[in-house]
């Protein structure tokens, strides 16, 4: 029987999957369109996209974890039996989809720990200054003031700036610089 939408081409593929990769379950994920779906299982994540009449799936990721390289992918015709595609997905795309999954598990768990680094920073410069950031991702801050500019990335201080400063603010920014 063909698959008339790609929601019944993500269950029925969730089936497959469940057998063809066992001892894997897979599951599709909740509140997604009728052109984009997800698959998931517990050291894999796929997407499935719709172009015309042909399936794009790859390897993905929950937004939440950060990417650490370039996903693996290949095409499927939606009206192509689900064992067939199920059969395609675990020898072409899961070894390199595993793989894929562990990597931004990874560099996530080295962001995070950037991001603690940074925020320690931060908070010995608080009491310093009354300096109000400008822009941050986590990871980096741009700080400005009308006397003080900073650019910290991670736990580093690139620049910093202090315009006539007081020699307690200079003996406190010896001490943050110190560490």
């Amino acid at each position: 029987m063909p698959n008339k939408s790609l929601e019944q081409l993500t269950q029925a593929l969730a089936v497959e999957l469940s057998t063809a990769d066992f001892p894997h379950l897979w599951r599709v994920a909740k509140g997604r369109r009728d052109w984009w779906q997800t698959l998931i299982t517990t050291d894999a994540w796929l997407t499935l996209q719709l172009n015309n009449d042909r399936v794009t799936i790859a390897s993905d990721r929950p937004r939440e974890m950060k990417t650490a390289s370039t996903a693996e992918r290949i095409t499927v015709a939606i009206d192509r039996k689900p064992e067939a595609s199920a059969r395609d997905i675990v020898n072409r795309l899961l070894p390199n989809a595993r793989e894929y999954y562990a990597r931004c598990r990874e560099y996530t768990k080295t962001w995070r720990a950037e991001q603690q680094d940074h925020a320690e920073l931060l908070h010995m410069l608080e009491p310093f200054t009354t300096w109000k950031r400008t822009d941050s991702d986590g990871t980096r801050t741009e700080w400005n003031a009308t006397r003080a500019k900073a650019d910290i990335y991670t736990d580093r201080i690139y620049s910093l700036t202090v315009d006539s400063p007081t020699t307690d603010e200079i003996i406190k920014i010896l001490e943050i610089l110190k560490g």
